[in-house]
């Protein structure tokens, strides 16, 4: 159930939903050189982050890292929150598999709103640079900050948008 696709492409696509419209917002924001928020993004240090709220319970978590090996990355889903995944800066691969198909090695902290997954080497790969975006429902288990041929800096956000308690999704 993933949709992926760059800003430009997804705005179209999602900014008309009430759901979306205020993280499209927020990435616009991003996006658009000179912007605070641009700024703040680009001013990142490596492994600092920040969280950033922003309206109907939406929030950001806004990010700085290398990315890195498989062998250091792990599955994960979500139940209470759409990830919206934007990469400001830099490169990364991001693995996608529905949360049927694989286990579970940490069970659902409600808490983090987080499930971890083992490694599953059947899973779809999305290759993320500066602009693009991957929105991942709760039946969406993903592997982000994938290196693609070495550690590169990535600045990115991933905004947390509330599922809609009316909402059916599997997960």
């Amino acid at each position: 159930m993933a949709v992926f696709g760059t800003y430009g492409d997804l705005s179209h696509l999602l900014g008309g939903v009430p759901l979306f419209a205020e993280a499209m917002d927020y990435l616009r924001q991003c996006l658009a050189k000179g912007t605070e928020a641009h700024t703040r993004l680009g001013q990142l240090a490596e492994g600092a982050g920040n969280r950033t709220e922003l309206r109907d319970g939406v929030y950001a978590m806004e990010s700085a890292y290398v990315s890195r090996p498989r062998s250091e990355c792990f599955f994960e889903s979500h139940r209470r929150y759409i990830d919206v995944q934007a990469v400001i800066e830099g490169e990364e691969f991001i693995e996608v598999a529905n949360i049927e198909r694989l286990r579970v090695t940490a069970d659902y902290d409600p808490g983090k709103d987080f499930v971890k997954f083992a490694d599953f080497d059947f899973a779809s790969r999305l290759r993320l640079g500066p602009g693009d975006l991957a929105v991942f429902f709760p039946p969406d288990g993903h592997l982000p900050c994938l290196q693609i041929s070495g550690g590169v800096l990535v600045r990115k956000t991933v905004v947390k948008v509330p599922v809609p308690s009316g909402l059916a999704l599997p997960g």
